[in-house]
């Protein structure tokens, strides 16, 4: 589970989170130009919102550089706690970039956020968020789902719909029911 707690917010615009560390390995550069994509695609004013602590080097710099050239690049420091779940409450989507996370913290706090997040379809993220269709093999197929989101409000409905439940799967309860089940099944079966 994940101990983080969302307020819940009701984002009216299409707005695109990020939250995690800003390095390579979490492919920002390439989550930016997903984000510049959809936004040709669609022809909506969607913003790309970049929540982590910033390093300063060579990508990081990059990013920065990004984000000066394009307004619709937010970046906005580290958040935690409260300023986390505010932050969260005022986006739509989020978008994941890194394959080979063992589970991923933060579509699980997207999850209890009520954002739709699309996640790489190996690793950790595709398991938390447990639906194809929000997992991308390749920067394309994001696109294409993220343009669908925006694009097809039933789509969206459904997918927020299967997001708001598959959320449950994560919170405090449901891993104590889990965990007394597990007990449970040792203790009488050996």
């Amino acid at each position: 589970p994940t101990i983080f707690e969302p307020i819940n917010g009701g984002a009216i615009r299409n707005d695109i989170a990020y939250v995690g560390r800003i390095s390579r390995e979490k492919c920002v550069v390439e989550l930016i130009q997903v984000v510049a994509k959809v936004r040709e695609l669609t022809g909506v004013d969607i913003r790309f919102r970049i929540a982590g602590h910033i390093e300063s080097n060579v990508y990081t710099d990059n990013i920065r550089c990004l984000a000066g050239e394009n307004k619709w690049i937010s970046l906005e420091g580290a958040k935690i706690g409260r300023d986390k779940a505010i932050f969260l409450s005022e986006c739509k989507f989020a978008l994941h970039g890194r394959r080979d996370e063992e589970f991923g913290i933060s579509v699980t706090e997207y999850l209890k956020a009520g954002l739709v997040p699309v996640v790489p379809n190996v690793g950790g993220a595709s398991e938390v968020v447990g639906n194809k269709v929000l997992c991308y093999d390749t920067y394309e197929d994001a696109c294409i789902i993220l343009e669908r989101l925006i694009c097809n409000k039933d789509f969206y409905c459904q997918c927020k719909n299967y997001c708001a439940i598959r959320a449950q799967e994560f919170n405090v309860d449901s891993y104590f029911r889990r965990q007394e089940a597990l007990i449970r099944k040792i203790v009488l079966h050996g």
